[in-house]
């Protein structure tokens, strides 16, 4: 039965497309991923620079705040004291909640960017 010329060929083109098949599905997993990290990417370096933007405002009006009340609680230094301990107690705050504000959607976000493909694909007939 394999003997016959036209069989064996019929073979070595079967072996050739599911070749060039796996290739392009090899090609066209490194084109996913590379999109999925430039996303991941950008999403960590705009949430960079607005952290840092975050902490330099955070920064002056916490000063502001300190010269407001300055006179009010008996100086700058009990004031800076004060805000101090407003942060430590956010902190805190922010230690206790980690999981819930931190966690959670760094989770959601690396799950929905690369394993919603995934379902989709096997949704599809």
């Amino acid at each position: 039965m394999f003997s016959d010329d036209r069989n064996i060929e019929s073979v070595r083109r079967l072996i050739a497309d599911i070749r060039d098949y796996l290739s392009l599905r090899i090609e066209c997993g490194k084109y996913d991923l590379v999109g999925k990290l430039a996303v991941l990417v950008s999403v960590l370096a705009l949430g960079v620079l607005l952290l840092a933007a975050a902490i330099v405002i955070l920064f002056f009006l916490s000063y502001a705040v300190a010269l407001a009340v300055a006179d009010s609680v008996g100086g700058l230094s009990v004031a800076c004291a004060l805000i101090a301990a407003f942060y430590v107690l956010v902190a805190i705050v922010l230690y206790a909640l980690r999981r819930r504000i931190i966690v959670q959607p760094i989770t959601n976000l690396l799950g929905h960017l690369f394993l919603d493909d995934i379902k989709k694909e096997e949704d599809q007939p």
